[in-house]
């Protein structure tokens, strides 16, 4: 007999939209991580004050773990892992039947009954079943 097994669940959309989600928020979460920058020529004027005074902003501008800057950015990609994290503990924690496909079982006959009687049968459950009926 053949093993069909169809996704009545919506298991494989959640597996679907996890590896969406997986494809935006891995590089999403790598952008936040600074880069450094080693660039040792800067334009611009090359005196004591004017240098201090970029220097002062270039430590005003750091992010710092203690001072995060959330933006919108931010929050998008906390919710994305938030949706990530319930999506795969809805994929861990479902429990897949996995059934044979038998269509004298479905009949409601065994497995060694005539061929004329099944098709009576079929045809007396096509009748009761039928949705114009």
């Amino acid at each position: 007999m053949a093993n069909y097994q169809y996704d009545e669940s919506g298991v494989l959309a959640s597996y679907f939209v996890l590896s969406f989600l997986s494809l935006v928020l891995i590089p999403l979460t790598l952008s936040f991580i600074p880069q450094s920058q080693k660039s040792s020529k800067v334009a611009g004027c090359e005196c004591k004050h004017c240098q201090e005074k970029a220097a002062k902003l270039r430590k005003a501008n750091r992010r710092s773990i203690f001072k995060p800057q959330l933006g919108a950015k931010a929050l998008f990609t906390a919710a994305g892992w938030a949706v990530f994290a319930i999506l795969a503990y809805k994929v861990a924690s479902t429990k897949l039947e996995s059934t044979v496909y038998d269509p004298f079982a479905i009949l409601g006959i065994s497995s060694g009954t005539p061929e004329k009687d099944i098709k009576r049968h079929y045809k007396k459950l096509s009748l009761k079943f039928h949705p114009d009926k």
